[in-house]
């Protein structure tokens, strides 16, 4: 398998290159976003390694730790724990596929679970920035458990951070849409086998679209996280500064750091 078939079955992506509208894009090379890292290949391993981290970063909750396993460290790279949970919200999605009540997942579940982020997880929302910040701990990676939802959001936030422009930065969160990768495809396979038995209709073929939604990404997500930082701070860059401490100064220094090009 060649590296980069290896890296894309784990939903990494470099985000370099990206515009941020000044003529300068983000550096390549320096930050990545990615899904789960535990249980990786050994083609995965090498590409991870080549990559030459000095910071990976797991969103994921204790819980999902344990149950997938720790995150793969590659030598000379330094793991930060900064779990982001939606609580609630995301205990009672749980719940309901494990028991099968597919028809009673909301629509809007995971922009209700993005709002949630917004409103509790800016602390370490602001950690990772400051880590970004530190020549020392880049390059840095940072991965939830599928590389879209809190990974999306935070990748969301650095972009607009850097200056980038709402359809660049919408347009990159979309973009685990494109190719699904490994993980994906095995919950896909599993849900599908296993949903006559959750629903305790073996002889059954439940409609298992509501829950095969949430393997991906919409617009709406994104759009409904924007919302709750423009009703709680006016705007996007109001809740970076009064929440995360990204203010003309933070931002003129992570630019710096993060970006290339004449602005």
């Amino acid at each position: 398998m060649s590296a980069s078939q290896a890296l894309s079955d784990l939903n990494l992506r470099d985000l370099g290159g990206l515009p941020v509208g000044d003529g300068r894009v983000v550096r390549a090379g320096i930050v990545y976003r990615a899904g789960a890292l535990s249980k990786v290949s050994a083609s995965a391993r090498a590409a991870l390694d080549a990559l030459a981290l000095r910071t990976v970063v797991d969103l994921r909750t204790p819980y999902e730790r344990e149950r997938h396993g720790t995150s793969y460290t590659p030598p000379g790279a330094h793991l930060v724990l900064l779990p982001i949970d939606s609580g609630d919200l995301s205990k009672a999605l749980a719940a309901a596929i494990r028991g099968g009540r597919f028809d009673e997942l909301p629509l809007d579940v995971l922009s209700d679970i993005n709002r949630a982020f917004v409103r509790g997880a800016y602390p370490q929302l602001s950690v990772l920035l400051r880590l970004l910040a530190k020549p020392e701990r880049r390059p840095l990676l940072f991965h939830c458990t599928a590389g879209k939802d809190r990974t999306g959001l935070v990748a969301a936030l650095l972009l607009s951070a850097l200056g980038a422009s709402w359809p660049t930065v919408l347009a990159d969160y979309l973009r685990s849409n494109e190719t699904p990768h490994a993980q994906n495809l095995v919950y896909r396979s599993q849900l599908r086998r296993a949903a006559p038995w959750l629903t305790r209709r073996p002889w059954a073929t439940p409609n298992v679209e509501p829950v095969l939604r949430l393997l991906s990404v919409d617009a709406a997500y994104l759009e409904a996280a924007w919302d709750e930082m423009t009703q709680s701070h006016e705007s996007v860059d109001g809740y970076l500064a009064a929440r995360l401490g990204v203010r003309a100064q933070e931002r003129s220094s992570l630019q710096a750091a993060l970006l290339t090009g004449t602005g």
